[in-house]
């Protein structure tokens, strides 16, 4: 092959690549138009007026129990509802809507304070409460001992998130949530056919703590045929064990019936 024909091979290999390029961008795009941007935009408008609602009824959520890794944060309250289109407090063009953000607090009164004695576990408390985005301070104070220890003030105020994001490339909608319940992080995807009202008031339902349903463990069929199988095994040991035992107890008693009769009928020496 020549130089000629060998370039003209590689520019055309190029060039299909290009196209195939374009073409997957402008199926991306009609994907993101016809469906992702549609269901989008229902989300919005569901989340919309429900924290409408919420802030014109001033309903108080409490939380007995947010974490054990604080137990000090005692009774919270859920309270403080923002949503926004642009990452910040605004909307964007609702014709391109890439996220859709729900913010609130779980809030108590005042803050609590706390020692940590290591340098690890200080530096571990610190990027902990920075990666949750809990207000708090902290510093080094002075121990008998001479060690690293270090005083923290947490303020009483969880912030907490619920995101909707459009994975472009994928032509999914993503739900990221943060912090509702025991610092957790929860991710799911959907495909925009799997976007309708009752998903919608699932996920309110659980913003609003009425229920886990949207983040109780989901398991496969090959799970649930595996705890089975697990489950027979464990009852089949179970009553092996049950079955020795019975068998063990059984020459027990035997042993010690010999042992009474013995004793009532000592053998008479030989004379």
């Amino acid at each position: 092959m020549g130089i000629l024909d060998q370039l003209r091979d590689e520019a055309n290999k190029k060039k299909a690549d290009i196209d195939a390029e374009s073409n997957l961008g402008e199926q991306r795009a009609n994907r993101y138009r016809h469906f992702l941007l549609p269901k989008m935009q229902e989300i919005f408008q569901y989340m919309k007026e429900i924290i409408e609602h919420l802030n014109f009824l001033e309903q108080d959520i409490e939380i007995n129990h947010y974490s054990d890794r604080y137990q000090q944060l005692g009774l919270l309250h859920q309270k403080g509802y923002k949503i926004n289109t642009d990452g910040y407090d605004g909307f964007v063009n609702p014709e391109n809507i890439m996220q859709i953000n729900i913010s609130f607090n779980c809030q108590g009164e005042g803050d609590f304070v706390f020692q940590k004695e290591g340098k690890s576990f200080i530096e571990q408390e610190v990027s902990f409460l920075i990666k949750s985005n809990t207000p708090f301070q902290w510093k080094y104070i002075q121990s008998a001992e001479n060690a690293s220890t270090a005083v923290f003030r947490v303020k009483r105020n969880i912030p907490v998130q619920f995101r909707f994001e459009v994975d472009y490339e994928q032509s999914l909608i993503i739900l990221l949530i943060k912090n509702h319940a025991n610092f957790d992080f929860y991710k799911k995807n959907y495909s925009p056919e799997e976007i309708d009202q009752d998903l919608l008031d699932k996920i309110a339902r659980y913003m609003l703590r009425k229920d886990d349903d949207l983040v109780r463990l989901e398991i496969s069929t090959q799970q649930k045929t595996a705890i089975k199988q697990q489950l027979k095994k464990q009852r089949r040991e179970h009553e092996a064990l049950m079955q020795q035992i019975a068998m063990e107890e059984a020459q027990q008693e035997k042993e010690d019936d010999k042992n009474i009769f013995d004793r009532l009928n000592p053998l008479k020496k030989p004379e």
